[in-house]
């Protein structure tokens, strides 16, 4: 996940970049990889990501 983002002070706009491609590539493992699992696990993966992207946010506008 880290490596999608530049260590160090950044402005928002790389910031907001650095979000999108970390939701993209996301989006991506999700539309590859959730068509070969169940749904319930599906669920489980998105929810794990969308959990890990908030902490993320959170991490970096502290």
């Amino acid at each position: 996940m880290m490596s999608l983002c530049p260590y160090g002070e950044k402005p928002l706009s790389v910031m907001f970049k650095c979000i999108y491609r970390f939701l993209l590539s996301i989006t991506i493992l999700f539309h590859v990889i959730c068509p070969a699992l169940p749904s319930h696990l599906c669920s489980s993966f998105l929810s794990h990501s969308l959990e890990s992207l908030s902490r993320f946010v959170q991490y970096t506008l502290a």
